[in-house]
């Protein structure tokens, strides 16, 4: 295996060429051996071209954790807090995935430059804040005599201060408090998508702050969907959950609702999204299985032109809001519905369970709480309920 040593911004890198791997002191992008070509490489590794900016003004730095889904709703969040308090006043350099930043960001004005999440370093004395985003932003540090000259920064760094230091919970257990910090959004009348904004602050709502372009023609015929009718599936979830996760519809009731489709809707092609058929294994009977014969940046396009996508809460749900998609047959388990739900799309869960549980077990994705085995929550969603929810928004389409 050829190796190559080099430094990126400072920092010892490792490339093995191979196996498309990046390594270094802080981490390692395992996504990158998924998605990303060896071609690829040297642009993902490389910052974004800068604006003409102004170094007088103050900078942020922020740092975008998460799946495709979190990220995307990071990168809404960065588009209010801009729209806030930093417009052409503050610059805001966002660390975020590759994959994100080459598919979702280019030519957007609220960011001023773009790295690989990796880079990120609160001691580089670069910035004069550093926000960090999971579920809530945290702030990691900021310099108070650049910061000050700027009211409304100021008096967001007061409320999210105030806010930790009311809720440490929520910022010093990892993710083993995101069930408790979903009620207390459900409380206070928040999604997902408007958890990160505290006290209001930045009035994020449900939609998509910034327009996203996606390029859909040469996509489309590459794989054969150009001037198709199509329903997208998926059966998957990323590397962070359990290959057989709890959030994940039965396969066979997958195979048994396809059927019912192409029996009632012959004129819709079936088309299956996935990562690799070890994680998202075949499903019977579709027109065409794109599993493992995408890259990442095809499924945009994709899922802008499918007509109905049916899928399990998680990544490619979020994508497809975040693009204008249309709607989405959502199937819930562990997580909430009223909390990940958006309003455009179908979102199901059964009743037999009273109340779903993210991150009340340690292994929530793996066990269940009743069955100790598989969920039964999802065992209860029966592909007749939910060719029922899509019959009645197909129509006589």
């Amino acid at each position: 295996m050829s190796e190559k040593k080099i430094k990126f911004l400072g920092i010892p890198v490792s490339l093995k060429r191979d196996s498309i791997e990046f390594s270094c002191k802080i981490g390692k992008l395992n996504l990158w051996n998924v998605y990303y070509s060896q071609k690829q490489i040297k642009k993902a590794l490389s910052p974004s071209s800068p604006k003409q900016t102004n170094r007088s003004n103050a900078r942020i730095a922020i740092l975008l954790k998460g799946g495709i889904g979190d990220q995307l709703i990071g990168c809404n969040y960065v588009k209010a807090l801009y729209d806030k308090i930093a417009n052409n006043k503050v610059k805001i350099d966002l660390f975020c995935s590759p994959y994100i930043r080459d598919l979702f960001l280019q030519k957007q004005n609220f960011i001023d430059i773009s790295y690989p999440e990796q880079t990120f370093n609160t001691n580089d004395g670069k910035y004069d804040l550093y926000l960090r985003l999971d579920r809530f932003p945290v702030i990691l540090g900021y310099n108070y005599a650049k910061i000050q000259k700027y009211s409304s920064l100021l008096k967001y760094i007061r409320v999210l201060e105030n806010f930790k230091n009311k809720n440490p919970r929520f910022f010093n257990h990892g993710t083993s408090f995101d069930g408790i910090s979903a009620i207390y959004s459900i409380i206070q009348g928040k999604k997902r998508i408007t958890q990160c904004d505290v006290d209001n602050f930045l009035d994020i709502t449900e939609q998509f702050k910034f327009k996203i372009n996606c390029p859909q023609s040469s996509v489309l015929k590459e794989f054969h969907l150009k001037g198709e009718k199509y329903i997208t599936v998926h059966r998957g979830c990323d590397t962070r959950h359990h290959l057989n996760s709890n959030k994940l519809w039965p396969l066979p009731y997958y195979n048994e609702l396809i059927k019912m489709i192409k029996t009632h809707y012959p004129q819709y092609k079936i088309v299956q999204l996935g990562v690799n058929e070890v994680r998202c294994p075949p499903m019977k009977n579709v027109d065409i299985n794109l599993v493992g014969k995408t890259q990442l940046a095809d499924i945009p396009a994709i899922l802008k032109s499918s007509f109905l996508h049916i899928d399990s809460e998680g990544g490619f749900v979020h994508m497809r809001h975040a693009i204008g998609g249309g709607a989405s047959i959502v199937l819930f388990g562990p997580t909430s519905k009223e909390f990940f739900g958006y309003s455009e799309n179908i979102n199901i869960r059964s009743n037999v369970c009273p109340h779903w549980c993210e991150h009340v077990l340690e292994k929530w994705d793996e066990s269940c709480i009743l069955t100790r085995n598989e969920p039964l929550c999802m065992k209860s969603i029966s592909p007749e309920e939910v060719f029922s929810k899509l019959s009645a928004k197909l129509g006589n389409r």
